[in-house]
Formats: C-alpha cells, structure tokens, sequence
C-alpha cells in the first residue's frame, strides 16, 4: 500500500506529531539516511501470519530505489 500525505506533504513531524502522518514521517527518515532495508510491514499483519503457519515471515525487502520512487509519486 502507497502512503499519501492528506496535508500536502507539508507535516511538520517531531515526536509530538510523528503519529499524524505516515508519509511525511518517512520522507524525513529516508531524507536523514534511513536505509530502506529498515522498513518494517505492520506488525499485526505479521502476526496472523507467524501465528496461522507457526514459522518466521520473512519481511518483504525493499530496494532504495523502490522506496525513492514512491516518494516521488507521493509529491506528484
């Protein structure tokens, strides 16, 4: 799933408002050196799945790459 900011990309993110919008919070973590290998998928999504089959779930990897591109939709 695509995050999109509904302020237009204009959030202020501090540890007050990192909450507020997932997008922007992102943007500033990739833009202060976040590897995108670090993203994590949500965790209750996770959960079900180790909890159903009882086996570890292998993150989906993310290539930088990938991550830059829809950072850049995200502005469009």
């Amino acid at each position: 799933k695509a995050l999109k900011c509904d302020w237009n990309g204009n959030c202020e993110i501090n540890i007050n408002t990192r909450h507020v919008c997932a997008s922007c919070r992102l943007r500033k973590c990739i833009m202060n050196g976040m590897q995108a290998e670090m993203i994590r998928g949500s965790y209750s999504k996770r959960y079900k799945i180790n909890k159903k089959t009882n086996d570890m779930v292998n993150p989906t990897q993310t290539t930088t790459s990938t991550v830059v591109a829809r950072l850049n939709q995200l502005e469009q």
